[in-house]
């Protein structure tokens, strides 16, 4: 038996990937959360196999949470909880940051019902599961590597340029992700230099003008 843990903020979306798995031979939901914490305290409880994890889950973000998961695996040696990423956003901004910090397989909510099940057998078994377009996408980066600015961005700031690109002040971004002011205003700079931009307004039409918001 197979047993899944799914984190993801939406209510719907949560009860959705449940009954579907439920419906399912040899699979068992354990449990499902809404946030972050709540994700990374299930992925080191030892009750699940897999974990099905939303990029944008809320408080921490999924990809920042899934580094914690990988972090403490690595650093007490638990047996590490496979762990699917699952996003409504494009697979072009997603797919290699998610495998490249430790997930086990992404897999777009627009997929067909069969592809969820059977990536959950798949990385269940120890194995990864990349769609088509992720394969092309790490073949691509693996060959040209990034091509565009915001590509080039560590975790920690793409996730302060989504959240400038999003109108969010340095003040509220730094309550959000309980930093100090002074460190993602760091950070904004650090942005600022890699895209080549001079404001947060120009951020927001960057983020804009590659449809990133």
């Amino acid at each position: 038996m197979i047993r899944v843990g799914i984190a993801d903020d939406e209510d719907l979306v949560r009860d959705g990937i449940a009954a579907l798995l439920a419906s399912r031979t040899g699979l068992i939901v354990v449990s499902t959360v809404s946030t972050a914490a709540e994700a990374i305290e299930l992925a080191g409880s030892g009750a699940i196999d897999v974990l099905l994890l939303d990029v944008q889950l809320g408080g921490r973000g999924g990809i920042d949470a899934l580094e914690e998961i990988v972090r403490r695996t690595s650093n007490h040696g638990e047996s590490p909880v496979r762990v699917i990423m699952v996003s409504s956003m494009p697979e072009e901004e997603y797919g290699i940051r998610a495998i490249r910090a430790g997930a086990s397989g992404y897999i777009p909510k627009a997929s067909e019902p069969g592809l969820l099940e059977e990536a959950v057998r798949s990385v269940a078994s120890g194995k990864r599961f990349i769609t088509p377009r992720i394969a092309e996408l790490l073949a691509e980066f693996a060959e040209h590597g990034s091509d565009l600015p915001h590509q080039r961005l560590s975790h920690r700031e793409t996730i302060v340029f989504e959240r400038l690109a999003a109108g969010r002040s340095v003040t509220e971004i730094a309550d959000e992700l309980a930093l100090s002011a002074s460190t993602v205003s760091t950070y904004r700079g650090r942005i600022l230099e890699k895209l080549r931009l001079q404001s947060t307004a120009e951020i927001i039409r960057y983020a804009a003008h590659h449809g990133l918001v």
